[in-house]
């Protein structure tokens, strides 16, 4: 059976061995493939033991179990991974994980952090996220320009743009 972390190798020769505590991932995008396969399974023993310690603080295991165990994980989709190769002591990849939840298809679109500890093991740090429902994209998220005046801002104690001769501030202000 195809590994759930999307590469095309069994989930015995993929993540399993990472998952299981027979090896650990030699890149980040390992890592986060195989974090990926065990919130699908479930398996929050893995996914608390690759946080960084200083991640640890805050999370919620049971909560998170529950929402792994409801959500129907549909796929995951590297979009775009810098450093992180083998040699490397910190890698950042980008990604989205299609999920359905409550009836609704939704994608996790992510940019993680990873750092390698003393041991060399790959560990999450921290991640810019957001969600969306499946399908509608990222144009939503594109920056929106900014706002020009056509006309210079008339200021307190500038003369006041109607004509009557008084400041701004004592007359239209």
């Amino acid at each position: 059976m195809k590994c759930a972390c999307g590469q095309p190798s069994a989930y015995e020769k993929c993540c399993g061995p990472f998952l299981e505590g027979a090896a650990l991932p030699e890149t980040a995008e390992q890592l986060m493939r195989s974090r990926y396969t065990a919130f699908t399974k479930a398996d929050l023993e893995y996914i608390k033991k690759t946080l960084a310690p200083e991640s640890r603080k805050g999370f919620d295991a049971a909560g998170t179990k529950k929402w792994a165990e409801e959500a129907t994980w549909k796929g995951l989709e590297v979009l775009r991974t810098e450093a992180g190769k083998a040699g490397d002591e910190e890698g950042e990849v980008e990604f989205t994980a299609t999920y359905a939840f409550d009836g609704q298809g939704i994608e996790h679109h992510e940019v993680a952090q990873f750092r390698k500890d003393k041991t060399g093991q790959w560990l999450f740090v921290d991640g810019e996220s957001h969600t969306h429902r499946e399908g509608e994209g990222h144009h939503h998220h594109e920056p929106q320009e900014p706002v020009v005046r056509a006309e210079p801002k008339i200021g307190r104690n500038d003369p006041c743009s109607c004509g009557s001769g008084k400041k701004f501030k004592k007359c239209c202000g």
